[in-house]
């Protein structure tokens, strides 16, 4: 049984890290590339706009992953989303080259929705497969393959804009989805496809949910708040990510030297991130509470926005963004993951579509809404950001404690839950516990 166990656990470590490595090259080609376009067609002024206008784009994307989860289970749903986004990307590319400037607006507003999107199916997929124990030690590893993909496509972007220029790098990002979706169809037949359980489709046709639906977050607490924890994380990265393309684009006026900056960039990032998952998430999250961690994850972005306020250069702007989006996709992506695991399917899969693609989108819309009103009435100016960045830090710490004594509670309640059942085994073609698998 413990042989079964962890054949199944290192097939959904390996396929899923792999596969989300395919996925990174190619974004970090789309969002090295995107930027430049967008402000030479529409010009920096219009970048809040256009983050604002992400979260109507999300809500379309995740209405439709909702029906077609429900429709046709999540091994499909995985398939049409990344058909979708393939043909989206492609299209775009042929606008790009006829210089359509609505092309690129929307690749630059699409880029920040098809990943979240895809990535979090990759995530929900591995919760579904491995336990807690695993996860502490595994889900670091995992996020750093990812990391490495987005260091080889920031390596990609430096040293060959120049030679095919930027739109030609969209294409390669529609291509690298096929080599990413053959490594999920092997996660799916070596672990077998996360199905609800018989109750959980009941409950779901009888009340007509769909992935909007709030009633899981009613029902469990910690959910609420670790919504309310992913919109408030993302205004910091909305306003250090507006600041920093803003700051890009005053110190660089070609648009292949803004891309070779982001691509450099996103390669340093990718180098940060990988130390942090490969090395500090697994030691961390196997020595220090939960509820530790996730309070100081704040509190290291609020001292480095003072920073960049007492020192605003495009290095110290950098180093902001880069901290940010590293801690955000190791340490923070851990402690989220840790949550799901131990969730039902709506759990993962329903509730994590709304909190991480819908949450993360709308809690950085709202910022670029409030950029977009402010400016327009000639009250906010660059360093307006870095004030945002502070202010939105300080409410991720307030956020983050009544969070974290929620997952302090549910972490009791499931080990009291264990002790007074006996444990059963996650096999494909089995029903147990709460779900079943289907390979």
């Amino acid at each position: 049984m413990n042989t079964i166990k962890t054949n199944k656990s290192f097939w959904a470590v390996v396929t899923t890290a792999f596969s989300g490595t395919f996925l990174f090259v190619g974004y970090s080609l789309m969002r090295s590339a995107t930027p430049p376009l967008f402000i030479e067609a529409y010009g920096k002024q219009n970048l809040p706009l256009a983050l604002a206008l992400v979260t109507l784009l999300a809500c379309l994307t995740v209405y439709v992953y909702g029906k077609c989860l429900k429709k046709y289970g999540a091994r499909y749903s995985f398939y049409i989303m990344t058909a979708i986004t393939f043909v989206a990307i492609l299209l775009s590319y042929i606008g790009v080259l006829n210089h359509i400037s609505l092309a690129a607006g929307f690749m630059h507003i699409f880029k920040d929705v098809y990943i979240v999107l895809l990535v979090e199916q990759h995530w929900s997929f591995l919760n579904s497969s491995i336990d807690k124990s695993i996860g502490k030690r595994w889900i670091g590893p995992t996020s750093g393959m990812m990391a490495i993909g987005s260091l080889v496509g920031g390596v990609m972007v430096k040293y060959f804009v120049v030679s095919f220029g930027t739109p030609h790098l969209l294409p390669l990002v529609a291509l690298l989805l096929i080599p990413m979706s053959i490594m999920m169809e092997m996660g799916y037949r070596k672990c077998g496809e996360p199905k609800p359980t018989i109750e959980e489709k009941e409950t779901t046709k009888n009340n007509n949910e769909s992935v909007f639906s709030t009633k899981i977050l009613k029902k469990n607490p910690q959910l609420f708040y670790l919504l309310l924890v992913v919109l408030i994380s993302q205004m910091v990265s909305a306003s250090t990510t507006l600041r920093l393309q803003g700051a890009v684009s005053d110190n660089y006026n070609l648009v292949d030297q803004q891309t070779a900056f982001f691509g450099m960039y996103y390669s340093y990032m990718a180098i940060a991130t990988a130390l942090f998952q490969f090395i500090l998430s697994p030691y961390v999250f196997t020595r220090f509470s939960l509820k530790l961690v996730q309070v100081l994850i704040p509190l290291l972005h609020f001292s480095i926005a003072i920073i960049a306020i007492l020192s605003p250069s495009l290095l110290t702007i950098s180093l902001a963004a880069l901290i940010f989006k590293s801690v955000d996709y190791s340490m923070f992506r851990g402690a989220k993951e840790l949550i799901y695991i131990p969730l039902s399917f709506d759990g993962r899969y329903r509730a994590k579509q709304l909190i991480d693609v819908f949450g993360y989108r709308f809690g950085k819309s709202g910022v670029a809404l409030l950029v977009t009103a402010f400016r327009k009435f000639g009250v906010m100016g660059e360093a307006g950001y870095a004030v945002m960045t502070v202010l939105a830090s300080s409410a991720w710490i307030v956020a983050s404690i009544p969070m974290a004594m929620q997952s302090e509670k549910s972490t009791k309640k499931l080990s009291s839950s264990l002790r007074t059942k006996t444990p059963v085994l996650r096999t494909k073609n089995t029903v147990v516990g709460q779900e079943s698998y289907v390979g």
